[in-house]
């Protein structure tokens, strides 16, 4: 079986709560170009708003381990604590919901598709994963390589 690695923009206190192993669940809207998502995939999540000292911006790697889907946030918040979504510091699940959902779709996505959990592993290996993501971005192997902004 052939795996893939997926690009996803996030934030950086996103990324530095997967850096730190904290946060484990990236949660998504199960829209078209999600549903390729699977089991032993790499997401590349690349921080949108956080550069390194040469412009580049900061990423992190991951494994899927597993993906569960729900139809609502507050099944998604009763199976996850904050802390695991990367949203401690936020007060409340419904304010969670928004802040994580609600302020990147539109009602009518929410209404015609599921919300994905995708439980994940940090890849301490980075730099294999960057240099992989480049090799294969090169031969314009788009089996592998998808970009999910």
């Amino acid at each position: 079986m052939d795996y893939m690695v997926f690009k996803m923009h996030t934030d950086r206190n996103m990324l530095l709560s997967t850096i730190a192993k904290e946060k484990i669940i990236e949660i998504r809207l199960m829209d078209t170009k999600r549903k390729k998502i699977r089991p032993g995939d790499t997401i590349l999540f690349v921080a949108s708003d956080w550069y390194d000292e040469e412009g580049n911006e900061k990423m992190a790697s991951v494994f899927v381990e597993s993906i569960h889907l729900y139809y609502s946030a507050s099944d998604i918040f009763s199976d996850y604590s904050l802390l695991e979504c990367g949203l401690e510091r936020i007060a409340s699940k419904e304010s969670a919901f928004d802040r994580l959902i609600g302020s990147h779709y539109t009602q009518d996505e929410l209404k015609d598709y599921c919300l994905m959990a995708i439980r994940y592993t940090l890849d301490e290996d980075l730099e294999g994963a960057i240099e992989r993501f480049e090799e294969e971005s090169k031969h314009g192997d788009m089996r592998t390589i998808i970009d999910l902004r």
